[in-house]
């Protein structure tokens, strides 16, 4: 019975020992397990991505949008300074991974880890281009509050006057050269360029600018306080005050110098209307250049339109004058060097004779006295006329006198691609062309496509015993309801 006991207490000690050895190995097992999973945890967190954490059962705690905007930026700024003059983008190593072949920026496209990351910032773009283009974002935003700071600058110191405002007035020529000194405005109520431009010798008054754009008014203006400012208006009667010191520009057209002519032919001017009758005395006339013979350069007759000029009962259309030399003399000096370089055209003109030239092509040659027959018809006194086909109402109204002749008709022909006598395609296109200009003009924020549906076209003219009579520039306006 002992030995049995003995027996059985010997086999329970020794599995007893066999127990901790397996409990040993099962501890140092444990240990190195948790020795290798700590040391995975501890590796550089951009060798760790979620879904790499979550095959291994850990969990990542995602910065904040704060942190990676604070990374990304700490990072810019390193970059910039370590390549800087390389020319080299600065995003290209952050966004591809500085080897310059793009890898990264293709991973992020398939979903890639770096392109994750990167996303959930929501701040920054993909690719360095969107980035570079955030930057020029923020760059145009400055700049448009820059100009609106500057604009509500000047429009303070406008609203501030502490003194009378300086209006400086510059005289030039067509080509922007100075014909006379400048000097301040000096005027009580107002000036009225159209009227009362100041005259210069040998120059006609053309136009005033402000700024570049023309104007045709200067008003004085005077606030609370009695100081003095101005109030300027523009062509198309829109005003602006000025309030700081400003400049105003007034342009003129030199004068052709007056020529006198020796002609050994000399050609009498009778004016008559379509029945033959006089309207105004004959007078000799004289042509030093050829000239053409039409509205605007035919006399002005108050109260009649001119028609056409008229040689042995053929319309002449242009008159030049044969052999017109001008003589050279040399000016009269003590300095004997000077009267040998300096010379000055004589205004004498000798003419041996003219040639006509016909409304058929012909040219005449006149070598003997000769009369011209200017024929005139009485003048249109309407100031409107209107034309309608119940599609549109076509309204000319007129700005002037002897404008056209009496008994001229308003007429408006539709366009269509099956008139023969247009080019219906061609005007579309140079509508489309234009439809930029054409919408700003219109005060429109965008401009339209002009197409069949959406566009009617008129040929607008006036006539007058079956001919097209072309009014000056600035005479008629015209306008259009549908």
């Amino acid at each position: 019975m002992r030995k049995v006991d003995e027996s059985r207490a010997a086999n329970y000690i020794r599995k007893h020992s066999n127990y901790k050895k397996w409990l040993a190995f099962v501890l140092c097992l444990s240990l190195l397990t948790g020795t290798v999973t700590l040391y995975i945890l501890n590796k550089p967190a951009t060798a760790m991505t979620e879904e790499g954490a979550e095959s291994i059962g850990a969990i990542l705690e995602t910065a904040s949008n704060a942190d990676e905007e604070e990374l990304i930026q700490q990072t810019l700024e390193n970059k910039a300074e370590t390549n800087e003059g390389s020319g080299d983008n600065l995003f290209s190593e952050f966004v591809e991974g500085g080897d310059g072949n793009n890898e990264n920026a293709g991973s992020n496209e398939n979903g890639g880890e770096s392109g994750d990351e990167l996303n959930k910032s929501g701040d920054v773009e993909e690719t360095k281009d969107g980035l570079v283009e955030e930057e020029a974002k923020e760059g145009e935003v400055k700049e448009g509050e820059l100009k609106e700071g500057e604009e509500q600058e000047e429009a303070e110191e406008e609203d501030e006057l502490t003194q009378d405002v300086v209006l400086t007035v510059s005289y030039v020529d067509e080509a922007g050269e100075a014909i006379a000194d400048e000097k301040e405005i000096d005027i009580n109520d107002s000036i009225d360029f159209a009227s009362e431009a100041p005259s210069i010798e040998g120059y006609t008054f053309k136009e005033a600018t402000f700024k570049g754009d023309v104007i045709t008014k200067v008003a004085v203006k005077k606030n609370a306080d009695d100081i003095r400012y101005y109030e300027v208006t523009f062509d198309g009667d829109e005003t602006k005050e000025i309030k700081k010191d400003a400049a105003i520009v007034l342009t003129y057209i030199k004068d052709e110098e007056e020529v006198e002519v020796d002609a050994s032919v000399t050609l009498t001017a009778k004016y008559v209307d379509k029945d033959g009758e006089d309207i105004q005395d004959s007078e000799e006339i004289s042509f030093a250049k050829e000239i053409s013979i039409n509205k605007a350069n035919a006399p002005e007759i108050d109260g009649y339109f001119f028609m056409k000029a008229v040689y042995d009962g053929q319309e002449i259309v242009k008159i030049t004058p044969v052999e017109a030399e001008a003589e050279v003399e040399a000016e009269d000096s003590a300095n004997e060097e000077e009267t040998t370089e300096e010379t000055e055209e004589a205004k004498t003109v000798s003419v041996e004779g003219y040639e006509f030239t016909t409304a058929d092509g012909d040219t005449v040659e006149i070598t003997e006295d000769a009369e011209i027959e200017y024929t005139y018809v009485k003048a249109s006194e309407e100031t409107e006329f209107t034309y309608s086909d119940g599609k549109v109402t076509v309204t000319a109204t007129i700005n002037g006198k002897n404008v056209f002749p009496e008994g001229i008709v308003l007429k408006a022909a539709e366009v269509t691609k099956d008139s023969s006598s247009y080019n219906y395609d061609a005007y579309m296109d140079a509508l489309n062309e234009n439809a930029e200009t054409i919408a700003e003009e219109a005060g429109q924020e965008q401009a339209n496509e002009f197409t069949e549906d959406n566009t009617l076209l008129y040929d607008i003219a006036f006539v007058y015993e079956g001919k097209e009579v072309q009014p000056k520039e600035g005479t008629v306006s015209i306008s259009i309801n549908f």
